[in-house]
């Protein structure tokens, strides 16, 4: 599996690369990859648009420096900024043995599984996609999409995230939700380059190998 490593970079560069690898996966042309990456500012709707969910004015959003982009994962609408581990796996399921829904918990199961090596215990809740405190505050949110059985976005992981800009939206359209981070959890920060290595380490051992 190859690992691709964006830094910092504007959502639609990274949309526009990450198609471009989905199409190359799908033609054969490379190995399924897990893309990371942290994006300025953005808020991203899923395929599904509910009137509301982004409680900002234009006129705010424009103050902040922070755009909006319609996407092709599920969903529905969430925060992406400085601070944040979004991650990208391009992978082909059938060649693993996965359908999209065994693939959104091996994502739910690597994040959970990350957060308590960090020492905060984390878990899923029924109807209600991402990862969790145990207190009930969100840390991680999942939106996948999949094209030609090759699956692409995925992962948001709040880390050093400023939580404030998730008061911009309903997260996930859920009402009420408390959004977390990994360092708001700890009292402390957390490196974004330590989390990537223990995230990929749980993540080598879950995902099934891919078949000849």
């Amino acid at each position: 599996m190859d690992i691709l490593q964006w830094g910092l970079l504007d959502f639609d560069t990274a949309h526009q690369r990450m198609r471009q690898q989905v199409e190359a996966r799908i033609a054969g042309q490379v190995d399924d990859a897990v893309i990371w990456v942290e994006h300025p500012h953005v808020i991203t709707w899923g395929r599904r648009h509910v009137p509301g969910l982004i409680v900002a004015t234009p006129e705010r959003l424009a103050a902040l420096g922070v755009i909006v982009r319609r996407t092709e994962r599920g969903g529905l609408v969430t925060y992406h900024g400085p601070g944040q581990l979004v991650v990208y796996p391009v992978v082909h399921l059938p060649s693993r043995g996965l359908g999209v829904r065994q693939f959104v918990g091996l994502l739910e199961e690597t994040t959970m599984a990350v957060a308590e090596r960090f020492g905060v215990p984390a878990l899923c809740q029924p109807g209600r996609p991402g990862v969790w405190t145990v207190a009930g505050a969100k840390l991680a949110s999942v939106g996948v999409a999949v094209r030609r059985g090759v699956s692409f976005h995925g992962l948001a992981l709040n880390v050093t995230t400023d939580l404030r800009f998730f008061a911009l939206i309903d997260p996930c359209g859920l009402g009420g939700v408390r959004m977390t981070s990994l360092s708001e959890e700890l009292g402390r920060p957390v490196s974004l380059a330590e989390v990537m290595g223990l995230w990929l380490e749980e993540w080598r051992w879950r995902l099934p190998p891919a078949r000849a």
